[in-house]
């Protein structure tokens, strides 16, 4: 079976992956780099930059450990250096996999002639079936064009070489709470405009909250219920008019971040042409990837939705086993896994609430701190909380973690709600002792009724 996959993101080199190791013959265009947004512009390269983040407020705040560090300075140029370099290994070890799989990459633009005809470069190659995994771009504003150094979008500001004494980031989200947390940490005055009456409006009051807290505890100005209307470079400056309550503020900035989320990158044309169902959200697809067109898959960012690089990773090896024709379960999303990776982490895993309120599905909440901890009070770490929601069944439906390495413990809750395992069950997992781990069952004890340390 031949399989021609469009976009080598994080959807794009894992299908082609799995179709290889299925026994497909697998084409994998990419006009731009192998990796995508994730590897190259988004989820490793902020991460890297935080990790910079993350051990300088280590050193600068561990005085109840001994550690006394007065004069701790983040090099940004050193920093960069780091992320510049974990980029070209994972590169390159991404290469060197799909190499391994036998699997032909085409450097080029390609374009769907028909559903089962690719075009690259005016080459027009045959497959049976056609994965589509053009990712996403960066969402603008109408009417404020970026110029990738005073206006940018996340792409550009990862390779900022200098700090702003001031930065305004337009959106609340994910990416502009990362963002914020980066330039705060390095100096910068960051002021954020969220459309919404919260910060992390997709997600629930309780991230919301520890959100606020966070921008508080950092310095970080916010205004919300407030959008931009014009933005604009005045000579080395940003000058922003800002609506709220009907009246406009005109602010100036070092420079501006557009952090509005990002869009599905779809070739309009190229869909249209087959006949491929679409709107301004993504590609249609039912549960197994496959898009109204048979024999034609869409993965990843450019079918809207959650757009992660592990939700991708899920969309591939489900379109995988599918247009192989092998055993495929169909996906899900009850528990995906959502981190914002500020400081302290804030994680969510499955429903939220208002989402099990839509589907009828009542839930008793359960709450464990992290004061409780004995591997919490030894490291110095005195906030954090893990809540979950648990219906009349005794099985998990959502969870939410705010604090240090809760990133980390939520894949215990996205296996629990994926395996629909009872608490009665969880109870009898043994996890290491003294970890932050542990709080995992903790609080499956509180669920219980029977809990030991609270």
């Amino acid at each position: 079976m031949r399989i021609g996959i469009i976009g080598a993101g994080s959807a794009g080199y894992v299908c082609a992956i799995r179709c290889a190791d299925l026994g497909a013959t697998v084409t994998l265009f990419e006009e731009n780099k192998i990796g995508g947004t994730c590897l190259n512009v988004g989820c490793i390269p902020t991460k890297a930059l935080i990790a910079g983040v993350h051990a300088k407020r280590i050193a600068t705040s561990s005085e109840i450990l001994g550690l006394s560090a007065s004069d701790v300075k983040l090099d940004l140029e050193a920093l960069q250096a780091h992320k510049n370099k974990v980029v070209d290994l994972n590169t390159k070890g991404i290469g060197f996999l799909l190499k391994k799989r036998r699997v032909m990459v085409y450097d080029g633009h390609a374009e769907i002639l028909s559903p089962t005809e690719i075009d690259v470069d005016g080459d027009t190659l045959e497959y049976d079936k056609i994965i589509i995994a053009t990712g996403s771009v960066p969402a603008k504003i109408p009417g404020i064009d970026f110029d990738g150094k005073f206006i940018m979008n996340s792409d550009h500001a990862l390779s900022l070489t200098e700090i702003p004494k001031t930065m305004l980031i337009v959106g609340g989200g994910v990416i502009g709470l990362e963002f914020a947390h980066i330039f705060s940490s390095f100096g910068s005055k960051v002021t954020i405009v969220e459309m919404m009456d919260r910060l992390l409006p997709q997600d629930d009051d309780i991230c919301s909250r520890a959100a606020s807290k966070f921008v508080s505890k950092h310095g970080i100005d916010v205004i919300l219920n407030a959008k931009i209307t014009k933005l604009f470079r005045d000579g080395n400056d940003v000058e922003a008019h800002i609506e709220k309550g009907g009246e406009t503020l005109v602010s100036r900035f070092g420079r501006s971040l557009i952090a509005t989320g990002r869009t599905p990158n779809l070739d309009k044309k190229s869909l249209m042409r087959i006949g491929v169902d679409f709107d301004k959200g993504g590609i249609k697809t039912d549960s197994y990837m496959q898009t109204s067109v048979p024999n034609v898959y869409a993965i990843g960012d450019c079918t809207g939705g959650y757009m992660l690089a592990h939700v991708a990773y899920g969309h591939a090896k489900v379109a995988a086993g599918h247009a192989t024709g092998q055993k495929s379960h169909p996906m899900r999303y009850d528990n995906i896994p959502r981190v914002t990776f500020v400081d302290p982490e804030i994680s969510a895993c499955g429903y939220t609430a208002a989402q099990l309120e839509e589907r009828g599905i009542d839930v008793s909440w359960h709450k464990f701190m992290y004061m409780a901890s004995g591997r919490a009070k030894a490291e110095g770490i005195k906030e954090g909380q893990l809540t979950i929601g648990v219906d009349a069944d005794g099985r998990i439906k959502s969870a939410y973690i705010i604090g240090e390495g809760s990133g980390e413990m939520l894949a215990f809750f996205s296996q629990a709600i994926t395996m629909e395992t009872t608490i009665e069950n969880l109870e009898q997992v043994m996890v290491a002792h003294p970890t932050l781990a542990e709080m995992a069952v903790e609080i499956i004890e509180v669920a219980t009724g029977f809990p030991i340390h609270t």
